[in-house]
């Protein structure tokens, strides 16, 4: 099985744009982006903002290619890109979505996805990651159980309670 992660940029825009398209059509992982409440689900805004990110030259986030096939997603950002937290921390990032394709889960990728994603905000300057906000809805409570079992068995630690998720957090350094 040959997996690659790598960062979302200009020349991996189509491949992102063709996993959004597939599995999150109207999201384009605009919503960790909103102030809370404030999000609308509609393909071409949130793709126009995912496509002006990039064109920027931030990286948004990481996309994981399974035999050549992309099957992942996982935003990664500093917080402050990220409306829906409520930290404070200095060099605080947030591992905002985690979204794997059917046919690849139970093949290592989200696993893949959360090590690639620690190690681009360590190798940033982040101080500490966040799992995804406490009221993240990634559709099921299966798949809410099996992100925070993830999470767990890749270092990272309950800090407090959520709505829908705890909070979760990775420290790097210290603070």
């Amino acid at each position: 099985m040959e997996l690659d992660v790598t960062a979302a940029s200009t020349e991996t825009w189509h491949s992102l744009a063709s996993f959004f398209e597939t599995y999150e059509p109207d999201c384009y992982c605009g919503w960790p982006r909103c102030q809370p409440r404030e999000f609308v689900p509609g393909k071409s805004p949130n793709r126009e903002a995912m496509r002006a990110i990039i064109d920027s030259g931030e990286c948004p986030g990481l996309l994981a290619f399974l035999e050549g096939e992309v099957v992942g997603w996982c935003a990664v950002s500093p917080v402050e890109r990220y409306p829906q937290y409520q930290v404070s921390e200095p060099q605080a990032w947030g591992l905002a979505c985690l979204l794997v394709a059917g046919q690849a889960r139970k093949r290592g990728v989200g696993g893949a996805l959360i090590e690639a994603a620690v190690m681009h905000a360590e190798s940033h300057g982040a101080s500490c990651v966040y799992g995804p906000p406490p009221w993240w809805w990634p559709g099921t409570e299966e798949l809410c159980e099996r992100l925070v079992c993830a999470l767990l068995k890749h270092g990272f630690e309950k800090v407090g309670a959520g709505a829908r998720i705890p909070v979760l957090r990775k420290q790097l350094r210290p603070s």
